[in-house]
């Protein structure tokens, strides 16, 4: 569990949730979930990919990676539900996090990952330990964040 401190530090309650596209479906289920428990969603990625454009100019791109890098600074928590098949997005979400939260050590968050952290060859999940939590299924993380007090 995380230690008593950081889940007292963390009663704000903004979260991001990241993941891989094909997962969009799960991901903003679990969002949905954790606002009717009094979570704060920084950054409602697939809501913003529902509006994409089909054609992504380089203006649309940088501003969308903008504001994803901001949400995740600017969350109490960050999770990270890895996907079931190598993801661009996943990785390099997980990677702002880490350092983010590695960056800022006097901040009150928490980096939560959950799915098969030791498939497909990843090599940095197991390395979010030390900054959160690590669940090998997406559902025990959702049931340990709503029960975040």
């Amino acid at each position: 569990p995380l230690p008593k401190k950081k889940q007292e530090k963390m009663s704000m309650k903004t979260i991001f949730v990241g993941g891989g596209s094909d997962e969009r479906g799960e991901v903003a289920a679990a969002i949905a979930i954790l606002r009717a428990h009094g979570w704060t969603i920084t950054f409602d990625w697939p809501a913003a990919m529902e509006r994409e454009p089909a054609v992504l100019s380089p203006e649309y791109v940088y501003e969308l990676a903008g504001a994803m890098e901001d949400a995740i600074c600017h969350s109490q928590v960050v999770w990270i539900m890895l996907p079931k098949k190598k993801s661009e997005g996943a990785a390099a979400e997980l990677g702002m996090a880490r350092m983010s939260i590695r960056n800022n050590p006097g901040s009150p968050r928490a980096l939560v990952v959950s799915g098969g952290v030791m498939d497909l060859g990843r090599i940095y999940p197991t390395r979010a330990k030390a900054q959160g939590r690590i669940f090998e299924d997406h559902a025990d993380a959702l049931t340990f964040l709503c029960n975040l007090r």
